[in-house]
């Protein structure tokens, strides 16, 4: 929550964000399995796919879902891919 507070600040009238209804959520936990959690996952998804700039991670089919999502629209860069 702290770092969503810093980026709400930075950007003011820039961002929007919803709140997670699982906050303590470790990998490999019964948390991921929840109906909740894959809910506010795909909500991000979809908020994300909005962005008109998206950074994701090499190989990230949550990152391309999103991109789809948003009808193409976002430039995305991706970081730490293993082509050099």
């Amino acid at each position: 929550q702290e770092i969503v507070d810093e980026i709400i600040d930075r950007y003011p009238g820039r961002t929007f964000f919803y709140p997670k209804r699982i906050t303590n959520y470790e990998p490999g936990s019964q948390d991921s399995k929840s109906i909740e959690f894959q809910q506010d996952s795909l909500i991000d998804m979809l908020l994300l796919g909005k962005a008109s700039l998206i950074i994701g991670s090499h190989l990230s089919s949550f990152v391309e879902c999103a991109w789809w999502f948003g009808q193409c629209q976002s430039k995305v860069i991706i970081v730490g891919s293993t082509n050099k």
